[in-house]
């Protein structure tokens, strides 16, 4: 007698696979790297800067920082809101990082974003936020497109806009950040921000499992445990939305995500 599997009902299915994309979409990430070029006239003063700061010795950079940000240099003034961020000293590293990102350090105008997001040490404002999200997230930087996509998924601080969160999450993606690819293998599942897309929403989830971009800190372990957790489930996903899914169109599917990954350079096999 020949076996029939049972059918299981679309919609618990579905309800299973929301679930395991829901799982670890954090809104805050956090990036400590500078974007800015440094000054000839400035690089010996800030390389010991920067060595005393690797080595935990935040006096010690403090001390090589401060005359650097005092006469203009945004790299210094960027380490010396970081400094300060480290000692909890709120204000001070906002005057730091206003000074930085006015003259277009990506990491310190993202540092802003999050500052006004949480509401650390200040009054949460999450259009203050946006703004300053926006203005690193156009110099590239993931974490701040990462968060743009969710500003505008969940309506903080602007009105929900599915087009715009789309648009900043796949801008993310593109820059290697797996909680976007996640983001977006989610929204194409659900179709209640973006049309319902399973083959696009299956293509996200192969390519989580390919990292690129500046996804790994190795001295933050906390985010790089997420990291690892948001591409386990994926995995598990992936089984899942196939259950939906043609043999033929999974296989189209790891296809498109292929020709994706070969196109922005980063291989796949």
């Amino acid at each position: 007698m020949k076996f029939t599997r049972p059918r299981i009902d679309t919609r618990i299915r579905t309800s299973r696979l929301a679930f395991r994309l829901s799982v670890l979409i954090s809104i805050w990430a956090v990036s400590t790297v500078y974007s800015a070029h440094v000054g000839h006239g400035y690089a010996q003063d800030f390389s010991k800067g920067l060595e005393a700061y690797k080595r935990k010795q935040l006096d010690a950079a403090q001390a090589e920082f401060r005359p650097l940000a005092d006469a203009g240099q945004a790299n210094a003034q960027y380490y010396m809101g970081i400094i300060h961020l480290q000692r909890s000293e709120i204000l001070k590293a906002l005057a730091y990082f206003k000074l930085s990102a006015a003259q277009g350090t990506r990491s310190a105008q993202y540092n802003l974003g999050v500052i006004f997001a949480k509401g650390d040490g200040v009054s949460k404002d999450f259009e203050e936020a946006i703004k300053w999200y926006a203005l690193a997230g156009e110099q590239g930087h993931p974490n701040a497109q990462f968060n743009l996509g969710v500003f505008y998924r969940d309506g903080l601080g602007t009105t929900v806009n599915g087009r715009k969160a789309v648009e900043w999450f796949t801008k993310a993606a593109e820059n290697g950040n797996v909680f976007a690819q996640i983001n977006l293998a989610r929204i194409y599942t659900l179709g209640n921000v973006a049309p319902k897309d399973l083959s696009r929403a299956y293509m996200w989830l192969e390519i989580t499992q390919h990292p690129f971009g500046r996804t790994r800190d190795t001295s933050n372990r906390a985010a790089n445990a997420r990291i690892s957790k948001v591409r386990n489930s994926a995995v598990e996903a992936k089984i899942l939305l196939a259950e939906q899914m043609s043999p033929g169109d999974v296989e189209r599917a790891k296809m498109s995500a292929r020709e994706w990954l070969q196109k922005i350079g980063r291989g796949g096999n």
